[in-house]
C-alpha cells in the first residue's frame, strides 16, 4: 500500500509581549499591596483623627447679617483650618514613598558620590598649589 503524507503543519509561534516599565512598576505595587502590620495600626489610629479632621475641616458663617456689601463679605462660610494645610495633607497622600531598601541605596549613592567630588576638588586645588608656589612665585 502507498503511504499517504500527512500535510504539515506549522506550530504557531506567539511572541510575548515586552513589559514596559510602567506595567513592571504597577505589578509590582500590586504585590507590595500587601499592608504591613504598622500600616495596618496606623489606619487604625486615622479613624480618630478622621473625627478631628471632620470637626476641623467644617464650614461655619462667623457673622449672619443682610444683604449689604459688608454683611455679603462678614456672612461669608469660613473653616476651622486653612486650606493650604488641607491641600497639603491631601497631596502628601498622593505621594509614592520608596522603600527603606530604596531609601538605602540613594543615600549610599549621594556619600560615595559626595566623597568622590570631595576628593578630586582636593586633588586639584593641591596640584594647583603647587603649580602656582614652584611655577609663578619662582
Amino acid at each position: 500500500m502507498a503511504e499517504t503524507k500527512k500535510p504539515s503543519q506549522k506550530k504557531l509561534v506567539v511572541k510575548k509581549k515586552r513589559e514596559t516599565v510602567r506595567e513592571r512598576a504597577d505589578k509590582s505595587t500590586k504585590k507590595a499591596d500587601k499592608t504591613p502590620r504598622i500600616r495596618k495600626i496606623a489606619s487604625s489610629a486615622n479613624k480618630t483623627r478622621g473625627r478631628v479632621s471632620v470637626a476641623l475641616n467644617k464650614e461655619f458663617t462667623p457673622i449672619k447679617t443682610g444683604n449689604s456689601k459688608v454683611g455679603k463679605y462678614l456672612g461669608k462660610s469660613k473653616r476651622t483650618t486653612p486650606m493650604y494645610f488641607v491641600e497639603s495633607v491631601q497631596e502628601l497622600r498622593k505621594v509614592s514613598w520608596p522603600t527603606r531598601k530604596t531609601v538605602a541605596k540613594l543615600t549610599l549613592a549621594v556619600f560615595l558620590f559626595s566623597f568622590f567630588m570631595a576628593t578630586m576638588v582636593q586633588a586639584l586645588d593641591y596640584g594647583f598649589d603647587k603649580l602656582f608656589k614652584n611655577v609663578i612665585l619662582k
